[in-house]
């Protein structure tokens, strides 16, 4: 068994900074610190990804300056640890924060099992950070009991979904996560007031607000899928987070909860059927009505950003099958929500676009062309 204090590690190159994690076997994760002289962020992964994204042009971007007051503060929170507190009203839409990941890797990165638990790499690949860096991940909450080491631990409580593409890439095993020093502070609900968002041009963390946030309010996101009904959502976020949650949804009396579950499998059947918009396929015929009552289910449930999903698979749906009118309505509110939520950067934002110049040539079309 290794010893804790064991060092595999081995510096592979200086400029970029990249150091394997493990000298005993090849194909072992890698750490690149980034910038070199003065790492503020670790990203791992294989040695062929992050020299690859060593070369990334943003790395030569400095990240924007933030407002000189924030919206929120930091504090304690009974039950529920530090979280975020909104210290003036905040619009819809307003950005509230925006930082880069500290600590960033593939979600099921390659490391020894005698490295693992005990926190060996996880310590590894921290311990080259700047002082300010390593000390910002440190001071999170760690929900794992032992033992897990603390490190892994907080690392596992804190991250949040990353991407390393422009395109969200649905395959498990190219979904990537990062803890960040600030947002990831961040309490969970499952009626959130704030969406976050991975800016993958700045590779930034956003957080934006999805509904007008009093002064005073906890600001919150999601982490997990909110269309599951109240034991799923509990027992995921009980094996993953260690906690449970006692949001107000899922404290709803039991007569009205029943409700408040189908509403959200209406919305989540209805998503995993007709979603084929990053697919080669035509979605399955659905009819207004049905594409109404989704609408009107996630607005109940106060699921913002699931509503915007739905206007952007309806207004699909609607172009082949339905209205074309009605489609172009769906289409620019669900861009609206989008920029609201996401930034006029996202992706969804730019797939909408799209599809608005596909309808203003199909309006346009000779009467009779329309397939």
């Amino acid at each position: 068994m290794l010893a804790e204090n064991d060092n595999t590690t081995n510096v592979i190159s200086t400029n970029p900074y990249i150091v394997a994690s493990d000298t005993r076997y090849p194909g072992a994760s890698c750490f690149l610190y980034i910038p070199a002289e003065s790492p503020n962020m670790v990203f791992v992964d294989s040695y062929h990804v992050v020299r690859a994204i060593a070369e990334w042009p943003v790395w030569r971007t400095p990240a924007l300056p933030l407002p000189h007051h924030l919206s929120f503060r930091l504090e304690e929170i009974p039950g529920r640890g530090v979280g975020m507190i909104a210290t003036r009203s905040i619009s819809a839409g307003e950005l509230i924060f925006r930082e880069r990941p500290v600590y960033a890797a593939r979600r099921e990165v390659n490391c020894a099992a005698d490295q693992n638990d005990n926190g060996i790499f996880y310590r590894a690949a921290i311990h080259r950070l700047s002082q300010q860096a390593r000390r910002s991940i440190l001071g999170l909450q760690n929900a794992f009991p032992p033992p897990f080491d603390v490190v892994p631990g907080i690392l596992n409580t804190n991250c949040l979904e990353i991407r390393i593409t422009e395109k969200p890439d649905p395959k498990p095993s190219e979904s990537f996560v990062g803890c960040f020093p600030v947002i990831s502070r961040a309490n969970h609900d499952c009626a959130p007031v704030a969406n976050y968002f991975f800016n993958f041009g700045t590779f930034e963390g956003e957080l934006r607000a999805m509904n007008d946030i009093a002064g005073g309010e906890e600001i919150t996101i999601t982490y997990m899928d909110l269309c599951l009904p109240k034991a799923e959502r509990q027992a995921y976020l009980s094996r993953t987070r260690y906690f449970t949650c006692g949001c107000a949804t899922c404290s709803t009396p039991a007569a009205e909860l029943g409700q408040s579950d189908a509403r959200r499998a209406q919305i989540g059947r209805l998503i995993e059927r007709l979603d084929t918009l990053d697919t080669p396929h035509l979605p399955e015929r659905s009819s207004l009505d049905e594409l109404e009552r989704a609408l009107a289910a996630a607005e109940e449930e106060g699921l913002v950003k699931e509503y915007a999903r739905v206007l952007l698979i309806g207004s699909q749906v609607l172009t082949i099958y339905g209205d074309l009118h009605i489609a172009m309505n769906w289409a620019q509110r669900a861009k609206r929500l989008f920029i609201m939520v996401e930034g006029a950067g996202s992706y969804n934002v730019r797939r909408l676009e799209d599809a608005e110049r596909v309808h203003s040539a199909m309006a346009s079309a000779p009467r009779g062309l329309r397939i």
